[in-house]
Order: C-alpha cells, then structure tokens, then sequence
C-alpha cells in the first residue's frame, strides 16, 4: 500500500534573477486537468491570469515547490498510461524547470536511487539541499532523505518512519507525519506530527518531539514564515474527510479551522503575511477539486479556483514572482555567512561597495533595517531586535538595485 503523502550555511545569489517583496508581485502554481493530463499553471493569487507553464499532454504533474531565489522550480510526473493522475509515487520522476517553465532536468527517477517509491520534495531555505520521503528498495517502509539540490547523495535522516517531511524556515528543524515510538501501523489514524532538530553537517535529526495526540491521519504540515506555528490536515482512515488545523511548534493552541464533509489538505501553505492557509479540497459527490483559503483571525474560506469541468490540485505561493524583475546590467555575486545566524553575519560582493544602501524587508515587503553609506566589500549585519525568521536584504547603489539574499536569523 502506497500512503497519501501530499505536502506541504552559505546562501549565494547571482543577479540578473531579482527576488520582489511586495506583496502585490505574489503569483500562484498550480495544476488543472483543463487540457486532459494535470499541467502545471501560474497565476494570481485571485485565480486571475492564468498561464500554462507545462504541457505535456502523455504526462501528469503533480506537486511543485520552487526554489528560494524563485528563478526554478521542482515538479512530479507520471506517465499518463500508469492510470494513476496524481500522487503516482511508485513511477515518480521529479523533474527542474526554470521559472518559464523551460530548460528541463530529470533529477530522480525509479530507478535513480534504487526507492521503488518517493515524493514531496522540498528546497532548504538556503536552496542547497532538497528533503523528501522514499521507500528504499527492498524495504516497505518510508523514510527521509536529503539530497543535494541536483538531487544526487541521497542521506537518510533518521531511522523513524516519515513521510511529509518539511524544514523550518530556517533550516533548524523538521517536522514530519510519524507513528508514536517509531511503531509503524496500517492504521494511518495513528499518525502524529513530530518536530526535530535538523543537523546540517551531518544531515540527520535528533530525537523527535511528539506534538500532537489523539489526532486522525494527519499529512501535509508546513511551517508558517515566522516558524512559530504549523499548519496540517487531519482526516479519517480514508481521508475522505479531513480537517485543516493548525498548533504550535510545541504543540500548544491546537486549532481546527476548516472542518466541514470534504478532504481539505494538499501541499498546504501558509500566505506570505501569514493571515491565511492555502490547501485544496475535493468533497465527495459535491465538487471536484478545488484551490481554496481560509483566513486565520476570521475563519472565512475562499473558493480561489474551481470549475465544474475541471479539478484544481497542489497550489504553491510565490512570495514574490518568479524572475519577476532584472538588474541590468549587473554581474555582482553575493553571499550571506553565517546563515542562518543569531546575532550578527555578513554580506560579502566581489565587486567594491560605494555609498551603498542594504535595506531589510520581512517577507510581505515591510521594511524593517536601513543601512547606509556602505563602502568595501564586507556588510556587517546585527539582528539587533528583529525576532527569527526569514527576511530579504536588498543592497543598492546608485538608484539602483545591484543585489537581493535571503537572510535566516535563528534563537
């Protein structure tokens, strides 16, 4: 039996692929049967302007997670002829697009790492590594790997059964679906979140920290940006009807937000401020597939994406469009170490800083730091009173923008 498993150091940043901040550059990735097979679309959040990214029509895709600096993605495939439309982990082939949708590379295929199954991959925040959840062959069970971001040097983490695997926003820890004292059942009600510390040298966890109890199925989780709480799906034994919850990451303030007769869940994500978790929902003899909201403070659901002919599956937000703007001209290389960090890094370019600005943005664009008058090759950042998190440094020079990194701070 196959289980349902839809989810949710040194950064370096090579221009012209600019990263927008502003909330209102935002842009969707989903998948639609519109044409036949799953195809893979970009648009607004709104469900608005719609554009075809992939079409394969002897494949379908399923599943997209895009890289840090949004100039790739990584995406599932199947043969159409499997049968299977989506969540085909036992023929998987993970694939790397450009932004475009263009210029792509088989990572991992069946027989790659010898997994007779594997999915949900994800990128680290720093976009050097990727997690996901296979079946070695010749073993029944799941477990998680890390691989580098070209998916080779698979590692598994942790002897624990898992699926789901999914990193923090900075990189520190990761939760995963598992069995209470590593006992795995057939009785997927079983299944708990866990939350481990993430070992980044040695690519393993240390032990897991039980967060929920007494839950259905759970699946799916996702941290939000800030990293304090998580989002999930908690359904029953055939997942026909499963919930959209959220608790802390020490499993305090357990809330259901969505709990009505349909199966709610699939790559769940958190809106870039926040506010509001992404996930689809199919409710049985009611509607197909659908791209849906629903507000944290409000409880008020959007139905983003549906069609009465059509099914709507495994959104992705961008928080900020992919390869939304370029830099002319430049050919500045940065990077940011440490990072993640907790007090203080620094911003290194290859190229003299002169009078320059290095602005500091949270990921829904509010600015947070300035810096100014800035010369030499070396930025020395302090976190001051910024709590943890993930946030986006833009250096500029001369009224213009010459570099944008991601910066992680850590406790």
């Amino acid at each position: 039996m196959i289980f349902h498993i839809v989810g949710c150091a040194l950064v370096s940043v090579l221009l012209p692929a600019l990263v927008a901040v502003a909330q209102s550059a935002n842009e969707l990735l989903y998948f639609s049967n519109q044409t036949g097979p799953f195809q893979l679309y970009q648009g607004k959040p709104d469900g608005s302007n719609p554009k075809l990214l992939i079409r394969e029509p002897g494949y379908n895709y399923w599943w997209v997670y895009a890289h840090p600096n949004y100039t790739k993605f990584i995406t599932y495939r199947s043969d159409t002829a499997t049968g299977k439309n989506q969540n085909d982990y036992e023929n998987a082939e993970l694939w790397q697009y450009d932004s475009s949708g263009s210029d792509p590379v088989l990572l991992i295929d069946k027989k790659t790492h010898h997994w007779s199954a594997h999915g949900v991959a994800k990128y680290s925040p720093d976009g050097h590594k990727l997690i996901m959840a296979a079946v070695p062959g010749g073993q029944d069970w799941w477990y998680g790997f890390v691989t580098d971001s070209g998916g080779h040097y698979p590692k598994q983490i942790s002897r624990w059964w898992m699926i789901d695997p999914a990193w923090s926003p900075d990189g520190s820890k990761i939760v995963f679906c598992g069995f209470p004292n590593n006992t795995p059942t057939f009785d997927l009600t079983k299944l708990e979140l866990f939350v481990a510390e993430y070992d980044r040298t040695a690519d393993t966890i240390r032990t897991p920290v039980q967060i929920t109890s007494g839950t259905g199925r759970v699946h799916d989780p996702c941290f939000s940006h800030r990293g304090d709480r998580i989002a999930f799906s908690d359904g029953n034994m055939a997942y026909s009807d499963a919930d959209i919850k959220v608790v802390d990451i020490t499993g305090d303030n357990l809330t259901t937000l969505v709990d009505d007769n349909g199966a709610n869940g699939g790559s769940i994500f958190w809106s870039c401020d926040d506010a509001e978790i992404w996930y689809h929902n199919v409710t049985l003899f009611v509607n197909d597939f659908q791209i849906r909201n629903v507000n944290l403070a409000t409880r008020a659901i959007t139905h983003v994406l549906k069609n009465v002919n059509n099914a709507f599956i495994s959104a992705h937000m961008l928080c900020g469009s992919v390869a939304s703007a370029q830099v002319p001209g430049s050919k500045l290389n940065s990077e940011v170490q440490p990072n993640p960090f907790m007090q203080q890094t620094e911003l290194r370019t290859d190229i003299p800083l002169w009078d320059a600005t290095l602005t500091v943005h949270t990921m829904v664009g509010q600015t947070v730091r300035e810096l100014h008058h800035l010369n030499g090759e070396g930025v020395v950042f302090q976190r001051g009173e910024l709590p943890a998190g993930m946030y986006v440094g833009q250096l500029s020079q001369n009224n213009q923008i010459i570099a944008i990194v991601k910066l992680f701070i850590i406790n």
